[in-house]
């Protein structure tokens, strides 16, 4: 089907309480992308510590329960006393003096997991915040909330939570004077660093470049999953025929059968898109976030949304990088889904199923591919 791109015919926006076509409409083309407040949203850094519960006062101490308590929290307690252990520090990876990993566990008074290293502190902080919370819950014959081993891993993400706490009304306050700005989907393909195709039909092919030619990418429906659902890019490219509407954010092994997290083994985009944004809205916040990220591509869903392909930064592949992302994608009112791996997006240059509407690429930047690098 020859269709001139970009191809959002009968796109629908609810804006003033008119339906007009995003990007056929006679509103003005040439609005710039400093015509919303773009600036680079807040960072985090450490942060206070939270406030503790109440002190827990030895006449109010039940040291069975307690003790059973800290078992479950933190696994491999050595009891020396009915109130005192040795365990190993949950922070231990970050002590800077080799063999020093134990820290000491106080249950009487005011329950205490002591380490003398300050290195671990905020972790160790955390892990008393939470020791002392589910002691207070049980001695009030309540039972024990979400009973698990708190790992180094989950407190290192609770840690990393806490110290984001003071910036989310930031990073809210950003994203609403962002979308108090709607930007025309035009502004996208007017701005387009990479020219887009001339036909709807070419743009999976000329998206597929933003992968390397040896990734091995899912594309099918959204319930398929199978080995001829897995392809590397090159091939796809020559052979010009895809499997169907839909492609992965990742390249997966090379013997993949399933579309699973287990099976990726890389990370190359991360989507950002909203389900209660307008579209004039989603381009805004995408406009805005390409200073910061690397906009890769978007694309028109044929529906409600805007998908926006960003370069997987190295920094979301480490936990604090990854934790600050997802908090504040959250707060933008984007969808988390979009951090699983494994998560397949709209595929452009195809129809939309159960629709007469393209899946349509609208803005390509193949400076952000992996063709090249």
């Amino acid at each position: 089907m020859n269709t001139s791109n970009p191809a959002l015919e009968s796109a629908s926006i609810d804006q003033a309480g008119l339906e007009v076509n995003p990007l056929l409409s006679d509103k003005p083309a040439t609005q710039q992308a400093n015509s919303c407040p773009i600036g680079a949203p807040p960072n985090p850094q450490s942060a206070q510590p939270r406030t503790q519960p109440d002190p827990l006062f030895e006449a109010d101490a039940d040291l069975g329960r307690r003790m059973e308590v800290a078992n479950t929290l933190l696994e491999g307690i050595e009891w020396e006393t009915e109130t005192y252990g040795v365990a190993q520090c949950p922070g231990h990876h970050l002590h800077s003096t080799a063999g020093t990993d134990h820290a000491r566990i106080y249950i009487d008074g005011t329950a205490t997991l002591y380490c003398f290293h300050q290195s671990c502190r905020e972790m160790v902080d955390e892990f008393n915040w939470e020791l002392r919370r589910q002691i207070r819950r049980v001695e009030r014959g309540q039972p024990m909330d979400r009973v698990r081993a708190m790992t180094t891993d989950s407190l290192a993400r609770r840690v990393k939570h806490t110290q984001m706490k003071p910036f989310r009304p930031e990073w809210r306050e950003w994203f609403l004077n962002v979308i108090a700005k709607p930007v025309h989907p035009a502004c996208l393909c007017n701005q387009s660093p990479t020219p887009l195709p001339e036909r709807v039909g070419d743009d999976r092919f000329a998206f597929l470049r933003l992968f390397h030619p040896d990734d091995v990418i899912w594309t099918g429906e959204v319930y398929q999953s199978s080995s001829r659902n897995f392809a590397r890019v090159g091939t796809l490219i020559g052979g010009k025929k895809l499997r169907g509407p839909s492609v992965s954010t990742a390249s997966f092994t090379s013997n993949a059968t399933r579309r699973c997290c287990e099976n990726v083994q890389l990370r190359r985009f991360l989507v950002v898109e909203s389900d209660t944004l307008a579209i004039p809205q989603q381009a805004a916040l995408l406009m805005a976030l390409r200073e910061e990220w690397p906009l890769a591509a978007v694309v028109y869903t044929g529906g409600k949304s805007l998908h926006g392909w960003f370069r997987w930064r190295d920094e979301w592949s480490q936990l604090e990088g990854l934790m600050e992302a997802k908090a504040r994608i959250h707060s933008y009112e984007c969808d988390r889904a979009a951090f699983t791996p494994s998560q397949p997006f709209r595929l452009p240059g195809v129809l939309r199923p159960g629709t007469d509407r393209f899946q349509s690429l609208i803005y390509l930047n193949l400076a952000h591919s992996y063709s090249n690098h």
